[in-house]
């Protein structure tokens, strides 16, 4: 059974979007989860398409458009419409799986192909701006790319503060 845990203070609205959106799930064992949702990413993919929908139809609408105006329009819905969201549709699909773990001083994690484990207690510093780098205390680096799992920018500040705790 998985519960979210969220802070004491937090209204009963904010629990329900940190549950919608958030990525920290911990079960009944202790074990914390972070895997961040796909459905916002999906919602904007689908909205995106929706624009271009909607672009296109007025493009073919207007009919004052000569030839040159008419392929500029859809190179620019294919630019700016369909390469991006061809893109985010691959990452989507790409980082679906990808998750951190910690279960006591134990953090594995897996980004796509890639799987890893850190004992908590040989780390001596924790440094990053998007991404996770641990330094062990045997003068090694362990580099977890959060920008390429899918993870925003508070489901990273949430894993930091969770790794934060364990260390102390």
């Amino acid at each position: 059974m998985e519960t979210n845990n969220t802070e004491p203070n937090t209204t009963g609205l904010q629990a329900a979007i940190e549950n919608l959106i958030g990525a920290r799930r911990e079960s009944s064992d202790g074990v914390v989860i972070f895997n961040p949702k796909e459905w916002p990413k999906f919602l904007v993919i689908v909205l995106a398409l929706l624009i271009g929908y909607y672009l296109f139809n007025i493009i073919i609408a207007l009919a004052d458009f000569n030839n040159y105006d008419f392929i500029f329009g859809l190179l620019f819905l294919i630019l700016f419409t369909l390469g991006p969201v061809v893109w985010a549709v691959y990452k989507l699909i790409r980082d679906r799986n990808d998750y951190v773990q910690i279960d006591g001083h134990l953090l594995s994690f897996k980004d796509n192909a890639k799987t890893g484990e850190i004992d908590l207690n040989t780390v001596v510093k924790i440094s990053g701006k998007k991404d996770i780098k641990f330094e062990l205390d045997d003068q090694s680096y362990v580099v977890i790319k959060l920008s390429e799992m899918n993870f925003n920018e508070a489901d990273r500040k949430a894993l930091v503060k969770e790794i934060q705790l364990r260390l102390s």
